[in-house]
């Protein structure tokens, strides 16, 4: 009986033991991921800071003759220009529309329904936002043109890719580039979007902020590097006459034309 005694004791101190190894071994785990989130929080801070450096300090809304709101615009940074090698250069011929990423007019690529905050002022897209399942009737026929307040500028659309960083830092990159207002250089002055349209397989997204801008592609749809069903375009208002040259996200340059592009 004593024998018997003494082997149960033996077994529950074993198991004791056991029991402490794996409390240290899941608090060791909890500490490194906590560290870790620490780490990737701070990284994402850094380089959040590092991309809004230089980027404009706000949107400048542009001078407007019409009815409706202006559309904002960010003046350029002369002290600091935006700095680092485009991750694509659109080396075709500047005035190819078959192939040049840009889009000129106020058609959009497809209808955008009076549903959400969508505000349609005489039969044309005046700004709000709304993202809808592409098969759901009650979205019905919708409008397919963005209002024109003025007859000095027009609308531009350029065409974004996903980004397609694998390493820690670079997806580190990625989350920031999200959070910073996307700017298209026009000859010297950096322009802020004023919106977005979004399409995939099952559904449509849409936004157009002509007052504030767009504040980041945080506000859209994420695009991943691993879907082919994706297009996004984000929207821009410039005036006529100018030459594109560079899309950036805060002073990271993103695309840029090898020949500026006039916009007519």
């Amino acid at each position: 009986m004593a024998f018997q005694t003494g082997k149960l004791q033996s077994r529950a101190k074993v198991q004791s033991r056991k029991a402490d190894e794996d409390d240290g071994a899941s608090a060791k785990r909890i500490k490194l991921m906590v560290v870790g989130g620490l780490v990737g929080l701070l990284l994402l801070v850094i380089v959040a800071g590092s991309l809004m450096s230089g980027s404009g300090g706000g949107a400048t809304p542009a001078t407007n003759t019409g009815t409706a709101p202006p559309v904002a615009q960010t003046p350029a940074e002369s002290s600091k220009p935006p700095e680092g090698e485009a991750r694509l250069v659109v080396s075709i011929l500047a005035n190819d529309p078959s192939g040049n990423r840009l889009t000129f007019g106020p058609k959009l690529p497809f209808a955008i329904p009076a549903m959400g905050t969508v505000d349609i002022d005489g039969g044309r897209v005046a700004g709000g936002q709304h993202r809808w399942d592409r098969t759901d009737p009650q979205n019905g026929a919708g409008v397919q043109m963005l209002i024109e307040p003025d007859t000095a500028a027009t609308w531009v659309r350029v065409e974004i890719d996903a980004p397609t960083r694998r390493s820690l830092l670079g997806r580190t990159v990625d989350m920031a580039e999200r959070l910073v207002p996307p700017m298209l250089m026009a000859d010297a002055e950096q322009i802020g979007a004023a919106g977005f349209v979004y399409e995939d397989s099952s559904e449509r997204a849409f936004a157009l902020e002509t007052v504030v801008g767009l504040r980041g592609l945080e506000q859209a749809p994420k695009l991943s590097a691993t879907r082919n069903d994706q297009k996004m375009w984000l929207l821009f208002r410039v005036t006529k006459g100018a030459q594109i040259r560079s899309l950036h996200y805060g002073r990271r340059k993103i695309l840029e034309w090898e020949q500026p592009v006039l916009v007519q």
